[in-house]
């Protein structure tokens, strides 16, 4: 394969003019996450011209490319229906890879019920390529359920960033961190935000930290901050629906402070160079996002991934995130910031790094995939 087309959305969402952020977001598929191992996987995978959508004609890919790319997230879960993409893919009739394909469970014990369309889509694609790349155990265990059995567990591709070499960090900062950022998967209503899952506590707790001490706060997906830090939410019902769910999130009544903090330490970013820009800033970098956190090892900064369900504790297992449970924070009933930077242990990411690219490198021989990843 040596001119795929990547079956994904864009790698970067340029600014619009007279786009608001929220419209901006939704071109990401509603999560900036979803930038990074989709610009990763653009600067692995060699290509002659690059051409990405999801909504592909079939004939005309068919014509100009020989092969596709799936660049996956966390598709393995019961609302995600992709049955019109299993079709689009089976009607190129062309070889086909996935990669970090992952499964979304609250327990390792009960296996997601998947859509017909979505286990359609990977039947399809397993049929037409060596194997399906999946981010964890775990995924690799729900593709078996479904009759899948050709699956490489390789970890998410966004740590190929640098594609010449594995990532390699060195604790070169200060003993204790000034420059801090957060970034928590928090509920997206206020319905929801209430609830009392470990997710929403632990977010809350860091939301409210963060707050407390000034730290920056990355979003990947929350509206109603980026909102309120742009001062793009015009009407009356919406600054009230949004400050109804920054209090909760916060945890505090006072509007003029949340909005204060928000203009003052959001950060939001629509292209993948200048978050890690923006990260080579930073002394520490923790919380829940995955992606949030693998910014942060790329840009070479100690960062920690707090683990809270199936699919960030499997990844971090894998890959060699430096990791902690939630469960393990919110029984501490108080964040310690200095602990959680000194638990860092760097040595085995960087020694997991090593064989993580080479295993990457493999997956993609076997696939026929040229890419400009490089012997080690």
């Amino acid at each position: 394969m040596r001119n795929p087309y990547f079956v994904s959305r864009p790698y970067s969402c340029e600014f619009i003019e007279g786009e608001r952020s929220a419209e901006r977001l939704r071109r990401t598929g509603s999560n900036t996450g979803n930038l990074l191992f989709i610009h990763a996987l653009k600067r692995v995978v060699r290509h002659e011209r690059y051409s990405c959508g999801v909504k592909l004609n079939p004939s005309s890919v068919r014509e100009q490319h020989d092969g596709l790319i799936v660049p996956a997230a966390n598709w393995l879960k019961p609302n995600a229906a992709l049955g019109k993409l299993a079709h689009l893919v089976e009607s190129s009739k062309l070889p086909c890879v996935m990669v970090g394909l992952g499964a979304q469970a609250t327990s390792y014990d009960r296996v997601p019920a998947l859509d017909e369309g979505t286990v359609r889509l990977v039947r399809v694609i397993a049929e037409r390529s060596h194997s399906i790349s999946v981010r964890g155990q775990f995924s690799a265990e729900v593709l078996n359920h479904y009759g899948v059995k050709n699956v490489t567990v390789t970890g998410c591709p966004s740590m190929l960033w640098q594609v010449r070499a594995p990532v390699a960090v060195r604790r070169n900062g200060p003993d204790r961190p000034a420059r801090v950022t957060v970034g928590t998967s928090r509920a997206g209503t206020t319905e929801l935000i209430r609830t009392q899952t470990v997710r929403n506590r632990l977010s809350i707790l860091l939301s409210a930290a963060a707050m407390k001490h000034g730290w920056d706060y990355v979003a990947q997906t929350e509206v109603h901050d980026i909102g309120v830090a742009t001062s793009e939410i015009s009407d009356a019902a919406g600054r009230e629906q949004a400050a109804e769910y920054l209090r909760l999130a916060f945890q505090t009544s006072d509007d003029s402070a949340i909005s204060d903090y928000l203009q003052r330490h959001l950060k939001v970013f629509f292209r993948i160079p200048d978050w890690l820009d923006y990260a080579v800033t930073r002394d520490f970098i923790f919380g829940t996002r995955l992606h949030g956190v693998i910014i942060g090892l790329i840009a070479g900064v100690p960062s920690l991934l707090l683990t809270h369900d199936t699919r960030t504790e499997e990844a971090a297992q894998w890959m060699g995130l430096p990791s902690v449970s939630a469960t393990t924070v919110l029984q501490a009933k108080k964040l310690d910031l200095q602990r959680l930077y000194e638990s860092i242990d760097l040595d085995s990411l960087n020694s997991r790094m090593q064989k993580y690219y080479a295993e990457f490198r493999r997956f993609f021989e076997l696939n026929n995939v040229e890419t400009n990843l490089v012997t080690t």
